[in-house]
């Protein structure tokens, strides 16, 4: 027996067989193997996370080490159960994983009061008349994770052009950036609840712009540069009705003048559970008056009193504050045209109530101040010269998911120089998304 020993291999029953190393070499590769899969499985399911408009589900599953497949498994059961309430709406979107294509009908009751004695024009379409504001297309076609193009098409009695906004978006860069390339929304145009504009709105940002802009974030800080085509020097309506219109910034296709704009804008956010959501930013945008703005400009009565150079300025200020269910924003906006100020400021508060009724998912009552001021005297018969205070209540009610019935009064008040004007306005409008 002893000798018998001495017949084993040098090693004895520490050496393996070479065959059995060879499979346990090869189910360690198949592991890192699958470790890596999972790994990039977790990064794709994260960045989808990020993407979906609700709270982080990963913070609700987080990843485990030891078990990371049901981890992954539970996850998607999540966001498959989140897309399901979605989709719940009136009417599906096209949805596919590269392409969706979504948008939203506007049909409205306007009642616009009826002024008829003025120097400066008459109301262009008094009393009540039904009307669709637009029928929107909204297609979003996927490249990649990070790489998105955005749309908006209207038609519709009160759509301004066929072509709203065409961008592309760039996600995730370097610094916690991205970019925005196409026509766009100004980065300084708050969320908008009512059909109605602002003064500030109208004047400022009601128009798109096309051009390049950025977003970066550090922390509770973020930053925004822009570099645009610029809007022109025109004016437009306040309101449903075109009579008395105010000055505006306009968009229009081309830029033959070469008149670029650039803006920048320095924000903080900060969100605590006890206090709420605070948003406060600042903004700037510098640019140069075109040709034609200048022929504008000097059409105005008394201008040439007070012209000085070419050069077009903004300066203004953003306050968002989410309290639970309660918001208050604040917006201030000071101007400057070849030596015209212009300066517009409102605050708005609302407050949304949940009674979740089968047909009445929520009401937000609102109520918005604003006013606009020009640093000439107000010219009867000429509307853009006049300051303007305006008051708007509102009653927005989403009846079931993407159904939402708004009911606005805008209480209409102008410094002209003579009598006062008769242009209040009442809407309904009934939206449906899809």
């Amino acid at each position: 027996m002893v000798l018998c020993l001495f017949w084993l291999p040098v090693g004895g029953f520490a050496e393996v067989d070479p065959s059995t190393q060879q499979r346990i070499d090869r189910l360690e590769n198949e592991n890192r193997e699958l470790r890596t899969l999972v790994e990039e499985l977790q990064r794709r399911l994260e960045a989808v996370e990020n993407r979906f408009p609700s709270p982080k589900i990963s913070e609700e599953y987080p990843a485990s080490a030891t078990q990371p497949l049901e981890d992954l498994d539970q996850r998607v059961k999540v966001l498959e159960d989140q897309e399901e309430k979605h989709e719940k709406g009136w009417m599906r979107s096209l949805r596919r994983k590269w392409f969706e294509l979504g948008g939203e009908i506007q049909l409205e009751y306007r009642d616009t009061e009826r002024e008829r004695d003025s120097r400066a024009g008459v109301t262009d379409h008094p009393y009540g008349q039904f009307q669709i504001d637009h029928v929107r297309l909204s297609p979003r076609v996927r490249f990649t994770d990070d790489i998105i193009l955005e749309a908006d098409f209207d038609a519709g009695q009160q759509a301004t052009s066929d072509l709203q906004e065409a961008y592309l978006l760039w996600q995730n860069l370097p610094l916690d950036s991205g970019l925005t390339i196409g026509q766009q929304k100004k980065f300084y145009r708050p969320s908008r609840k009512t059909e109605s504009y602002p003064l500030a709105g109208t004047a400022f940002w009601h128009d798109r712009d096309l051009g390049i802009s950025g977003k970066s974030e550090w922390g509770p800080f973020y930053s925004h540069l822009a570099f645009m085509n610029g809007l022109r020097m025109d004016d437009d309506e306040i309101g449903e009705d075109e009579s008395f219109p105010i000055l505006a910034d306009d968009f229009e296709y081309g830029d033959f003048n070469q008149n670029k704009e650039i803006s920048a804008g320095l924000g903080w956010k900060e969100k605590s559970k006890q206090w709420g959501e605070i948003d406060l930013m600042f903004f700037g945008v510098w640019g140069e008056l075109s040709n034609d703005d200048e022929v504008f400009l000097l059409g105005l009565p008394r201008y040439r009193l007070i012209q000085d150079g070419d050069t077009r300025e903004r300066y203004g200020a953003n306050l968002d504050y989410q309290w639970n269910e309660a918001n208050l924003f604040f917006q201030y906006i000071n101007s400057d045209d070849g030596g015209l100020e212009r300066d517009a400021w409102y605050l708005q508060t609302s407050y949304r109530f949940k009674p979740e009724l089968k047909y009445l998912l929520s009401i937000e009552p609102l109520v918005r101040y604003g006013e606009l001021n020009l640093n000439l005297d107000p010219v009867p018969t000429n509307s853009r010269m006049w300051d303007r205070q305006q008051w708007t209540v509102a009653f927005i009610m989403e009846l079931i998911k993407d159904v939402f019935l708004r009911t606005e009064y805008t209480v209409n008040d102008e410094e002209t120089g003579a009598d006062d004007i008769r242009n209040d306005e009442a809407l309904i409008q009934l939206e449906l998304r899809f």
